[in-house]
């Protein structure tokens, strides 16, 4: 199968791109360079231990949204969400690469500000705040 990244690093199927470009008929084996995407092999998962994603995060970040998910039922959801992960045989609980974990963090960055986006992105690409 074809795999595409765009400029923000995120891995898309070519049916994945069809759909954000409705209007277009893109063929199987298409370059789409011009739309800003290149083809790339699947990468494996990038998973990390619940203690590894804290510590990307930063002590003082996670300090926030504990604080925060005392008042503020967004940071609850997210940190329950956080604690219920099921780790892997080999100890990691945390994709970098799902769609949700991006999600969740882009969502305490537009709620309460605890992030940026270039935050986000620097977190999700394994490097810590």
């Amino acid at each position: 199968m074809n795999y595409f990244r765009n400029s923000d690093s995120t891995v898309h199927t070519i049916d994945q791109v069809r759909a954000m470009f409705p209007l277009m008929s893109i063929p199987a084996g298409a370059d789409l360079t011009h739309l800003g995407y290149t083809q790339v092999a699947m990468p494996a998962p990038r998973r990390v231990s619940r203690l590894q994603f804290q510590e990307l995060i930063g002590d003082a970040r996670y300090a926030e949204i504990k604080t925060r998910a005392k008042t503020d039922i967004g940071y609850e959801v997210w940190l329950d969400k956080f604690w219920m992960v099921t780790p892997n045989p080999d100890g990691t609980a945390i994709d970098l690469d799902d769609p949700r974990t991006r999600t969740g963090l882009e969502r305490l960055a537009g709620e309460g500000g605890t992030f940026t986006a270039a935050q986000v992105n620097q977190i999700l690409s394994g490097v810590p705040l």
